[in-house]
């Protein structure tokens, strides 16, 4: 039977209010935008003019500094408007003392990121489900993964229980990161609630290689995209943590343009290495990356499977090639990660 045309705008209006689908591509929302039409009992604070469509707002540079924490001594961001760039230099430990339980040692990244000031939307999303190496940085200067361990796992359940008091641990890179919302971004005891936008909306905790911040997680009427973000009047497109996977980003609505550079501190098994590559266990049988002093040194030195290596300097100041890689099928048997922020394999 033919529909009413009340029945029909009803029907319309349904399909309007879909969320887009997870992996949707930013800006593409099958459903059609969110809709403006929704009661005001349903609105949350900040949500006011959201959207799923990627809008990118311009920021200045006192907006970006203002938005790192002021208590952490392990990280300090320089703004350079004429660049339209943001850099934020880092040892990528925490400021607090973690409780962790892996036996993986936390060490000085020594971490670089340069940034937009003003991101731009991309045409298509990078996904990074399954990234082995940061894809973003928070306000205190420690990375965040993406959502699955090395074995493609969900890490947030699997590896859950190393985690520390805060929402952190290191991996076998020695390499602190968090897989979730971090509940000690501002410090200890300082709560994301505390440092709310002056329109109720959660505070930035960080931002994706892609330029976008993340935002606190909290209740909205509006959907998420595949991304974890959304759009509205006063932010712009934005990710926002969640308590689901991929709880913090699951792609890149922007072009992700950010460089990430460090001083490719080495460990083994999670164990920081000292001169020439020997782990500082004491067991000299356990040993690290070949010594180099430049990446020429390191054609014949790469070990078998490798399909290629660098040169970079460990934490006692010595070089060591280490193997370079675009997917882990690129990484050697005993390296079978690949850090693709980096472009490195690592144990």
């Amino acid at each position: 039977m033919a529909l009413s045309r009340s029945s029909l705008l009803l029907l319309v209006l349904g399909v309007l209010g879909l969320p887009a689908c997870v992996g949707a591509p930013a800006g593409i929302d099958d459903a059609g935008p969110a809709s403006d039409a929704s009661p005001a009992s349903d609105a949350r604070p900040g949500d006011s003019g959201s959207s799923t469509i990627c809008t990118a707002l311009a920021r200045t540079c006192a907006q970006v500094v203002a938005s790192f924490a002021s208590n952490s001594m392990n990280v300090a961001v320089a703004c350079d408007a004429a660049a339209g760039t943001f850099t934020i230099t880092s040892t990528g430990v925490p400021s607090y003392d973690s409780n962790q339980t892996t036996p993986n040692s936390i060490v000085d990244q020594s971490w670089v990121v340069t940034l937009p000031l003003t991101p731009a939307c991309a045409a298509t999303t990078t996904d990074v489900l399954a990234s082995r190496g940061p894809v973003g940085f928070m306000i205190n200067g420690v990375p965040f993964y993406g959502p699955e361990d090395a074995m493609g796992n969900d890490a947030v359940v699997n590896e859950g229980p190393s985690f520390d008091d805060c929402d952190g641990h290191a991996d076998m890179s020695c390499s602190y990161h968090y897989h979730e919302e971090p509940i000690c971004v501002f410090g200890l005891g300082d709560t994301a609630q505390l440092h709310a936008e002056p329109d109720g909306h959660p505070p930035v905790i960080g931002y994706a290689l892609d330029g976008f911040a993340i935002y606190a997680s909290y209740e909205t009427s509006q959907p998420l995209d595949g991304c974890n973000g959304h759009a509205d009047a006063t932010r712009g497109y934005h990710y926002h943590a969640t308590a689901t996977s991929p709880y913090l980003i699951g792609c890149y609505a922007g072009t992700a343009t950010g460089r990430v550079v460090h001083a490719m501190n080495l460990c083994v098994n999670g164990v920081p290495t000292a001169d020439g590559g020997v782990a500082t266990t004491g067991d000299a049988g356990v040993m690290g990356p070949p010594s180099c002093t430049t990446s020429a040194d390191c054609t014949t030195a790469c070990p078998p499977g490798s399909m290629g290596c660098t040169c970079a300097p460990s934490p006692m100041g010595a070089m060591a090639c280490v193997p370079t890689c675009t997917t882990a099928a690129d990484c050697p048997a005993g390296a079978p990660v690949c850090d693709t922020a980096m472009h490195i394999c690592h144990p």
